[in-house]
């Protein structure tokens, strides 16, 4: 959980540029990570609450990705996947399948 946080955190312009909602994002992000996931893990882990929230996890990654890379193509810039967005979408992924194991 800790590199994944660490791939969220904002470049270190960030810190010169607090204004910029992109770094702003990423930080929120950064700091919600291991929030999220220790609530995951603190709550009852065959609740089927926590599956929700895993999957609507899940959605949100991808569809934070996707409409990312839309708004980069309407300015015609390139826009690179980086490592945050799918590695917290395969952790939420992780904890589902080991959520659904127990459950049976």
């Amino acid at each position: 959980m800790g590199l994944l946080t660490l791939a969220q955190l904002p470049p270190p312009e960030f810190l010169a540029q607090r204004s910029d909602m992109n770094y702003q994002q990423q930080m929120g992000l950064a700091v919600l990570t291991p929030i999220l996931c220790a609530a995951l893990v603190i709550w009852n882990r065959r609740s089927l609450s926590t599956l929700i929230l895993a999957l609507i996890g899940v959605i949100l990654c991808v569809w934070g990705v996707i409409q990312a890379q839309g708004f980069m193509r309407v300015f015609s810039l390139p826009a690179w996947i980086g490592l945050g967005a799918p590695l917290l979408a395969g952790v939420y992924l992780a904890m589902m399948g080991m959520l659904w194991q127990k459950r049976g």
